[in-house]
Formats: C-alpha cells, structure tokens, sequence
C-alpha cells in the first residue's frame, strides 16, 4: 500500500486532470452546437448522452463543410488531435484496473477479457507530471476551443487573436512509450 502523502498527491493530480478534462469535453459540446447551426435547445436534444469520441467524430466532419478558414481548421486540427491522445489516457486510467505505485498512477488491461494469459497484461504507468502536463493542456484546448468559436462568431473578424499558441511543440502532454 503506497504512503497516504504519495497516494494524496498522485490523486489530486488525477483530480486536476479530470476536471479539466471535464471542462473540455464540455467545451467540444458547445463547439459543436455552435457549427451544426441548430438552436440551442434542439443541439442539447439531438447530441444528448453522446460519448466523447462521438461528438469528436461529429466536430471534425462538420467542421469540414463550414469552417473554410484554414488557419481555423489548422488550429481545431491541432486541438482536437492532441485531445484525443489525452483522451486515450483518460480511458486507460478509467476503464482498466488502476493503482498507485511508485508515485504513478499504473493502469493494466490484466483484468480485461482481451488478455488471454496474465503474461501478456499491459502496465501504463501515468506519472503525476503526465497528469498535469494533460490537465494543462486541457486548460489550452479549452482556449483554443473558445478562440476558434469567437472566431467564427465574428466572421472571422478575430484573426488578430491567432498568436495564441496552436503548433505541436506547445503541447506539454506526450504519450508514453509503450
């Protein structure tokens, strides 16, 4: 059993991080209220329960038809490919066997009925710095998410807003090598 102040630690990370996430996944439903054109209220309707990985899917091929800002499409491109390695994480630590060790959240598919021999079990380990390199990148999509939003509500009048950063090497959160 890991001490009480390394297990603290490592699941306060965890706690900013799934907020974050929370608060960007949030920030995708609203986005894709906002391009599909529908009324608020039919949005809510229409995409109600929908998973992540869904709405993601749905974002990037109506985000196809009606953004034709390439900077815009460059920047949602950006923010929605690193929002999905973070979201990868997010499920292996939540939909596989996890515990603290070492300082690290270590997530197996042991238990997982693709593994047919306990030998052939796959270990993540998710350092506290990983959690918060992810959280702080949630924080950056949420930004991004926002910017292309006022962006297209303004007719693309917000181009002067395009410093914010948006290429790959900004991005804090790497996954790790397996």
């Amino acid at each position: 059993m890991p001490e009480v102040a390394e297990r603290d630690t490592v699941f306060a990370a965890f706690g900013e991080f799934m907020a974050a996430f929370s608060l960007a996944d949030g920030s995708f439903h609203r986005f894709l209220r906002l391009i599909t054109g529908m009324p608020d209220d039919i949005a809510r309707l229409a995409f109600e329960g929908e998973r992540t990985a869904d709405i993601i899917k749905r974002v990037k091929s109506i985000a196809k038809i009606t953004i034709t800002h390439d900077v815009l499409m460059t920047v949602l491109g950006d923010t929605i490919e690193q929002f999905e390695k973070i979201a990868r994480m997010r499920n292996m630590i939540l939909h596989r066997q996890t515990f603290v060790e070492g300082g690290a959240l270590v997530s197996s598919d042991e238990l997982t009925s693709k593994v047919a021999r306990e030998d052939e079990s796959e270990y993540l380990r998710h350092q506290t710095k990983d959690l918060l390199n992810a959280a702080s990148d949630l924080w950056k999509i949420v930004t991004q998410i926002q910017f292309v939003k006022l962006s297209l509500e303004s007719d693309g009048k917000a181009n002067r807003l395009l410093i914010l950063p948006r290429h790959s090497s900004s991005w804090l959160y790497t996954p790790p090598s397996q």
